[in-house]
């Protein structure tokens, strides 16, 4: 009974578990196998049963067996397989055996044993070992059977799965593969099972597992060529850059960084110019600035949704550079700094007066208004040195209103009379006095009396009283 081991692989080489195995013999019916210690073993069963590393691993008797793998919708088949335990096979018996190896057809050795080393071919001329299948595959392993230490699996060209591949393991584990199928080179790292960390695809690009490149710089192995980085797991895919060496017939020197294959910023080496452009999937250049660092816009530039001044705003839309003109080195020297107690526009109709050429200003002093005098009075002075206002005082305005005016024939009370005339009321004489002595109708000594005029009927008032 021979032993044997496979590994389930996806597409990118990784492991596969719980695939369905199923082994078959020669006569298509599913055969009998065991395990490594001879113990009866289920048939089908799940790849990976014994370690999770998707291995396909059984014994079974000396024959040719078909292996079907099931894997989801895909299905493969590992045809003739072929088990052979050369200690059940008795004695080997080798015709045309030398001392020194074995010459298979009498035209110089191809095969020498010795007690450590196995030498094949002939001095100056290579020596293929071929399987006799196109669809199966040799593995040369360090260890005692496959799957065990370091090995080397080739396959033939026309295998089912993995046609023209070449793998190298340790342990069942595939630490670099090479896809013929997609031209991919493959490296895995990782004790027990292996996990991709560098992949070579067939454009020449590289792919890093994390997208960490250390330990030195990345050059092409030309200066007339590029080399190029992706986020993507292939050329074009994601965002990218792309360096130019510096003897590109076209491009020398340039650089490139691109979202997909649409580039979004350029430096352009030769005219020393770097453009910006912008837009969802293919772009729009935007800006661009030349060697002589003057930058160009694609339309007028805003920001925050305001538009921003460029050179040919100057003189047109903004006012031109004039020395005449205030700048910050000027506030605090030659005009005033800023003071919150400064009168302001804003001020004015509402904390000062607002202009209005019938008050007074600083040129009407002395001409239309009084300018100050020490002996004018002004609004202390009332009710200290001049009599504060008071309804009930005489003013001006009273004489001859609410009371006499002065007249030098008025008599008063506190005044000798000096009639010039008679008395009168509504132009009749209504007293006189004659001021005479003596005469007719005397009234003792003086006879003086006062004549009263009375309805037209005239009397004559004696100093003593009588009528």
């Amino acid at each position: 009974m021979e032993s044997y081991y496979n590994t389930v692989q996806d597409a990118t080489g990784h492991a596969v578990n719980g695939a369905t195995v199923t082994v078959y013999d020669s006569l298509g019916a599913v055969a009998d196998i065991y395990t490594y210690a001879g113990v009866p073993q289920a048939n089908p069963f799940a790849s990976g049963l014994n370690r999770s590393e998707g291995e396909i691993e059984f014994a079974a008797a000396n024959g040719m067996y078909d292996i079907k793998v099931v894997n989801g919708a895909e299905t493969d088949w590992l045809r003739h397989v072929t088990l052979v335990d050369l200690a059940e096979m008795g004695d080997l018996t080798v015709e045309a055996l030398t001392s020194n190896g074995i010459d298979d057809n009498a035209t110089g050795e191809r095969l020498q044993l010795a007690d450590t080393l196995l030498t094949l071919g002939t001095a100056g001329a290579g020596y293929p070992v071929a399987h006799a299948a196109a669809d199966q595959h040799l593995e040369v392993n360090g260890g005692s059977a496959s799957g065990n230490g370091g090995a080397v699996r080739v396959y033939g060209g026309s295998h089912a799965t993995k046609a023209g591949d070449i793998e190298i393991l340790s342990g069942g584990n595939v630490l670099c593969q090479w896809d013929e199928n997609t031209g991919d080179l493959i490296i895995s790292t990782g004790t027990g099972t292996k996990t991709e960390a560098v992949r070579v695809y067939s454009g020449g690009a590289i792919g890093v597992a994390g997208g960490v490149l250390s330990g030195g710089p990345v050059a092409a192995d030309d200066n007339t060529s590029s080399i190029a980085v992706y986020g993507g797991n292939t050329v074009n895919a994601g965002g990218g850059l792309v360096a130019y060496g510096g003897a590109h017939a076209t491009l020398a020197g340039d650089v490139v960084l691109q979202s997909g294959a649409n580039a979004f910023a350029e430096w352009d080496e030769s005219a020393g110019s770097l453009t910006l452009s912008t837009g969802t999937g293919a772009k729009t250049a935007a800006i661009t600035v030349d060697a002589s660092q003057v930058v160009s816009f694609a339309a007028t530039p805003s920001v925050g949704g305001s538009d921003v001044l460029i050179a040919s705003d100057i003189g047109t839309t903004v006012q031109a550079y004039d020395a005449t003109y205030l700048v910050d080195a000027d506030i605090g020297t030659t005009v005033q700094a800023y003071d919150a107690t400064y009168l302001v526009d804003a001020d004015i109709g509402t904390t000062v007066q607002a202009y209005d050429a019938t008050y007074l200003v600083d040129a009407d002093i002395g001409t239309t208004v009084q300018a100050y005098d020490a002996t004018y009075l002004v609004a202390a002075d009332i009710g200290t040195t001049v009599q504060a206002y008071d309804a009930t005082y005489l003013v001006a305005a009273d004489i001859g209103t609410t009371v006499q005016a002065y007249d030098a024939d008025t008599a008063k009370l506190d005044q000798a009379a000096n009639f010039t005339a008679g008395l009168q009321s509504a132009g009749t004489t209504v007293a006189t006095g004659a001021g005479t002595t003596g005469g007719a109708g005397s009234a003792g000594a003086g006879n003086q009396y006062i004549e009263l005029t009375i309805g037209g009927v005239t009397y004559k008032l004696l100093h003593d009283g009588t009528v």
